[in-house]
């Protein structure tokens, strides 16, 4: 027959032994610092040191308007896109092409979710339209 009062007094010590490891080996992870870097070309880094401007720029139509945004956002994630869906920025295209594998599919990423932002602020808009029109 086992006793359960015994097991609980037998593993104290190992609790503590196991609570001071786990303490350890957090605080070595803590000072770990993890770095990654993606090896370009100097090619590559001048395509992906355009890219990022364009898309600097990108970002700062925002404040010019938003149709403006919406057109050149859209036709930037067609550039990156195998599957196009209108218009494509053939400039931005140029220098995307010419990024390595890695940086495309960030840029590509952060340009969706540039989008998917785009379209819920809209929707957003529109439905706050909506209440205002209502509200009259």
């Amino acid at each position: 027959m086992l006793n359960v009062y015994y097991y609980p007094l037998r593993f104290l010590g190992h609790k503590e032994e196991l609570a001071a490891t786990v303490e350890r080996v957090m605080s070595r992870l803590l000072t770990v610092n993890v770095s990654v870097e993606i090896p370009r070309n100097s090619e590559q880094q001048q395509a992906y040191n355009k890219v990022k401007q364009l898309l600097n720029q990108l970002q700062n139509m925002v404040s010019s308007g938003m149709d403006n945004y919406r057109k050149m956002l859209e036709s930037y994630v067609n550039a990156c896109s195998s599957e196009q869906n209108g218009p494509v920025d053939s400039n931005f295209q140029q220098f995307i092409l010419a990024c390595t594998i890695d940086d495309q599919r960030q840029v590509r990423k952060v340009l969706n979710n540039w989008l998917s932002v785009y379209h819920e602020l809209h929707e957003q808009w529109i439905a706050a339209c909506k209440d205002n029109i209502q509200s009259l």
